[in-house]
């Protein structure tokens, strides 16, 4: 199994509405993709202007892919108007 941990950092004003936006369009996306064992989001406590995002994929593969299905340009362009940077890493699960 991999864990995809994304930390994204969201232009001021927008966190209410990234976060609706991955609420109602971003997680239905995520969570029907082929290959996706289970996905979530949370805002910071501290720097509530970032949110992570936690998606376990069954293997490498099942995450590339997702690059090459309609449905992630549908889900990068709920990121664009929001954010301002960003990371991500991948994770074996032991």
């Amino acid at each position: 199994m991999l864990l995809e941990i994304s930390t994204l950092t969201i232009r001021a004003g927008n966190e209410e509405a990234f976060g609706e936006a991955m609420a109602q369009h971003g997680m239905p996306i995520l969570r029907g993709v082929p290959g996706v064992i289970s996905a979530r989001y949370g805002r910071g406590v501290e720097n509530p202007e970032k949110f992570t995002l936690l998606v376990e994929w069954e293997n490498m593969a099942a995450h590339t892919a997702f690059r090459d299905l309609s449905v992630y340009t549908e889900f990068g362009k709920l990121f664009a108007p929001h954010t301002v940077g960003g990371a991500m890493e991948h994770f074996e699960v032991v």
